[in-house]
């Protein structure tokens, strides 16, 4: 307001000037929502076709024989180490646990406490410092927390789930997803710095 007012006033900017000056500065707000609109959108987006992606790599043969069980590798938890540079994944990533694990049979615990686990592991990879460390919550989490119940509804010892289960977290996330850590390390993607035109 302040700014405009200097302007209309003063005798370096004719009448006509100020209007194009005020066409010029709306215009910029327009822009401006605009491109927070459009980034919303594109994470969004991402989210889903995270969550998708998810869905489909825990369902569909051949990996199905072994996303489900006291002993199993989740292929699709290589993706779980997207939260570090797209933190709005972990939201698509509980998703897709969540639909499935109720095409899992293992039980109602496990689409309940399973996408949670997820998004907490994912949260905390959001969270990490470095890459290196973006696939640890995951197995950690998993490895300790999805356990619980899985020992208890295979009536198998706790630490025998734990050991099993972080073993396949590891080859998933240490694996298949740092793997991509390094493919998108190498795209110019970083932790906290939005890649030029993606």
């Amino acid at each position: 307001m302040v700014v405009k007012f200097f302007f209309a006033t003063s005798g370096f900017l004719p009448v006509h000037s100020f209007h194009l000056f005020k066409i010029l500065y709306n215009d910029f707000d327009m822009v401006y929502y605009h491109k927070i609109w459009m980034n919303k959108t594109h994470q969004l987006t991402r989210a889903a076709l995270v969550g998708g992606c998810y869905f489909l790599f825990t369902v569909l043969p051949p990996f199905s024989s072994l996303a489900y069980g006291p002993v199993q590798v989740r292929v699709s938890e290589a993706l779980t180490v997207l939260p570090f540079f797209f933190p709005e994944t972990m939201w698509g990533l509980a998703v897709g646990c969540f639909l499935a694990n109720i095409l899992g049979g293992v039980g109602v615990v496990d689409f309940l406490l399973g996408p949670l686990f997820t998004l907490f592991a994912a949260y905390l990879t959001a969270r990490v410092p470095r890459s290196i460390w973006a696939p640890l919550p995951p197995v950690l989490v998993n490895g300790f927390g999805v356990s619980i119940y899985l020992s208890i509804l295979f009536r198998v010892p706790y630490f025998y789930s734990v050991f099993y289960v972080i073993v396949g977290e590891m080859v998933a996330c240490y694996g298949l997803g740092w793997l991509l850590v390094m493919v998108l390390q190498k795209r110019g993607f970083q932790k906290g710095v939005k890649r030029l035109g993606f």
